[in-house]
């Protein structure tokens, strides 16, 4: 009897999956109509992707910040709900006015509290779902779900752009309160005389690591490539002729293979390897992209957006449970934080800017061919690099 209780499966975690399914409904809504709304109050996409640039260099001095408070702080979700909090404060400011500065003010706001706490909540996510029977994508396949339904529901029925943003500002409330009341242990502390205070980080244990280096680099050019696809909405509205409600189908369409894709994340990572994994989402990524550049209708295009449901869940899941594998647990948020802004150094730095500029003189067909060879190039480099790297370490291990 004893044995049979020992081995009781763990309670689904339903509580953290509803807060990645509100979560997620708002962010499907900001990032599906934010540049259009922006591109209808007078800015070009070389403005948006300079506004992205600028807010993106702020965010660098932020982002590590934030990982680093999570990690010291003696419950790690309350950090996480601030940000979330403050994402819904930066909305109702933009809901309110509509001047070309202000919207710039407001974008650079909702970027430095709203991007932190992706990686801030999945921190605290593989922290709860560690040494239980349900893998992390499991849970985040929650967020997929509120994302995919969200986008078309409210792509069928919104009328003004400008009421995403009170729609991303509620849900973004709900969920800095859902998150604030998370069931946390608290963090280890170090006793030193009568204080205590979190133990100290040794930045050398993630550069030791080459392999998990090679897969960091890699994530950033999947970063750059994404980057390129970020004025897609403008040109399939203006362009192609498409409405609110394919731009919100489109979202839901991408989402369809995300669902089985983030719930079976772990076992294909377990079954192919984290290089073929990766791969194979960067190939899905590589013939959406050249699809989408080819085709010209806009009912076409809502379907070709299915093929590239593999690549984010893939590319998200592999990347945090390497560092969640093989980095301290004390560094663990500092060190996704620090991966995303590394990501965000080229990808919003260096290439929005870039890509807004192929976008305005190229158009947005040829930008997409742009991102696909990016990503094509990179592909081959990472595979080539990692393997090598992977024998040198078995070897030495040897």
């Amino acid at each position: 009897m004893q044995n049979t209780a020992s081995k009781k499966k763990t309670p689904f975690p339903v509580y953290l999956f509803v807060i990645y399914f509100v979560f997620y409904s708002g962010q499907a809504i900001y990032y599906t109509y934010n540049n259009v709304f922006l591109s209808q109050n007078g800015l070009s996409e070389s403005a948006i992707g300079l506004v992205g640039s600028l807010s993106t260099a702020l965010l660098l001095l932020v982002q590590p910040l934030w990982g680093m408070l999570t990690d010291r702080a003696r419950y790690k979700n309350r950090v996480a709900a601030l940000t979330m909090l403050l994402t819904a404060f930066a909305s109702i400011c933009m809901y309110l006015f509509s001047a070309p500065w202000w919207l710039i003010m407001c974008v650079i706001g909702i970027n430095l509290v709203f991007t932190p706490s992706l990686t801030l909540q999945d921190s605290c996510a593989l922290e709860i779902t560690e040494g239980t029977d349900w893998d992390f994508g499991n849970v985040r396949l929650g967020g997929t779900l509120g994302y995919m339904l969200f986008a078309v529901i409210v792509g069928s029925v919104l009328k003004n752009y400008r009421t995403a943003y009170l729609i991303f500002a509620v849900t973004s409330l709900l969920t800095g309160l859902m998150v604030w009341k998370l069931k946390m242990k608290p963090q280890a502390r170090v006793t030193e005389g009568k204080k205590e205070k979190a133990p100290k980080a040794d930045f050398k244990a993630i550069f030791r690591n080459k392999a998990l280096l090679c897969l960091i680099a890699y994530n950033i050019a999947y970063s750059v490539t994404m980057t390129f696809s970020r004025y897609f909405s403008i040109y399939y509205t203006r362009e192609l002729g498409a409405t609110s409600f394919m731009l919100g189908l489109c979202t839901t369409v991408n989402c369809v293979l995300e669902v089985p894709c983030f719930w079976f994340a772990g076992k294909i990572e377990k079954k192919i390897g984290v290089m073929n994994t990766l791969s194979f989402a960067a190939f899905t990524l590589i013939a959406k992209y050249v699809l989408l550049a080819l085709v010209r209708n806009p009912w076409a295009v809502v379907f070709v957006h299915v093929i590239g449901g593999c690549t984010y869940p893939l590319f998200h899941y592999c990347i945090l449970n390497q560092i969640n594998e093989n980095v301290p647990v004390n560094m663990r948020a500092t060190s996704q934080s620090t991966c995303a802004m590394l990501s965000s150094i080229l990808s919003s730095i260096v290439f929005a800017p870039i890509a807004g500029m192929c976008s305005d003189v190229l158009g947005g067909a040829v930008t997409l061919l742009v991102g696909a060879a990016v990503m094509g190039v990179s592909t081959v480099l990472f595979r080539l690099v990692y393997t090598r790297t992977t024998k040198q370490a078995n070897t030495l291990s040897a």
